[in-house]
Formats: C-alpha cells, structure tokens, sequence
C-alpha cells in the first residue's frame, strides 16, 4: 500500500457516508429527450473534478418522480462507477446548484423561444396554403392572365382549319377529335 499524505488516516467507507447511491436512466436512454429533468451523469464530470453542462440531458418527469434514489444534494461527492471514465470524481457545492438552477432557466427560456417560432410556423405554413388554394381558384376562372377574347372564337376557327386540310396527313384522325370536342362545347 503506497504511503498517505501527512495528516490523512485510512477509515473505513461505510464509516464516513450516509449513503452510497447510484442514479438511474429509463431503459433505452436518455437521448433524444428534449424536457423533463436534467439527468447528471458521468459525460457531465470532468477530470478536473469539475461540471460540464454543456451538453445536458433529461429523464421525463414521471420516470424522475418513481425514483428513489440517486438525487444530488450539496455536498455529495459523485464518482463515476462505470464505461471508461471510471474514477471521475465531483464535490457538489452550492455553485453548482446554482449553475444548475441557471441551465434549466436558458433552456427553459429556449423552449419557449422554440414554441412561439413553432406556432409563427404553423400560421405562416396556414397563410401559404390559402394563398395556394387562392391561386389555383383564380387560375381555374381565368383571372391570372389576361384573357384573348378571340379564345371563345377557337372552336369555329379550329373546325374551319380541319376542314380545310390543313393538318398533316396522320393529324386528320385527331382532327376529327378535336372538332368533335369543339362541336360539344368543351371550352
């Protein structure tokens, strides 16, 4: 066994804690669960004996609320028990609750900024839509472009033309088509 340092005395743990606890997860994980609880865990401790929040994760409040245990009071001392950080050790202090307290309040405030441009969203994403059904009522009557008044003559036109040959040879037969459309009043 190495030496201790000066002043420091070998005790046993069982001796100096009032609970050992381990924290829990819902099955699956915690990825991609956007609200709830923040979820401290080993990815948040740093080698420095220090948080890191930057990248906070969330349990849902009903899976928080069964547990009963692993919650973080000042004071406690985390150590990361598994997965290649093992060792990773944190003193929690009032600092750090307060760090914690400010973290929910932006994200929180960031929530909200995320719902109010979702509802702007969905009442632009309606307007479009509007607008769209507008525009394809007006091209349907006939408003968007100016209108040849000449259109309405087409088909007398247009069965004069058949009837003068003036379509090749092959286009006869679909001649006949058209004017039979014409004669039926189709435009």
């Amino acid at each position: 066994m190495n030496a201790l340092q000066k002043g420091w005395t070998i005790v046993r743990l069982s001796d100096v804690l009032i609970s050992l606890e381990s924290g829990s997860r819902p099955k699956g994980g915690v990825k991609g669960i956007k609200d709830g609880l923040p979820s401290i865990g080993g990815e948040h401790l740093t080698y420095e004996g220090k948080f890191d929040f930057s990248s906070l994760r969330y349990v849902p409040e009903k899976f928080a609320s069964r547990m009963q245990r692993g919650y973080i009071f000042p004071n406690d001392i985390l150590i990361v028990k598994d997965s290649a950080t093992t060792g990773k050790t944190a003193l929690v202090d009032n600092g750090f609750l307060a760090e914690q307290h400010e973290i929910v309040r932006r994200v929180e405030g960031l929530f909200w900024l995320a719902d109010r441009i979702e509802d702007r969203y969905q009442k632009a994403k309606a307007c479009v839509e509007q607008i769209t059904q507008a525009i394809l009522a007006k091209a349907f009557r006939g408003e968007l472009v100016p209108q040849d008044p000449m259109m309405n003559q087409l088909p007398c036109y247009w069965n004069e033309f058949v009837r003068n040959g003036n379509l090749p040879s092959q286009g006869r037969r679909k001649g006949a088509v058209y004017e039979r459309r014409f004669d039926q009043k189709i435009f």
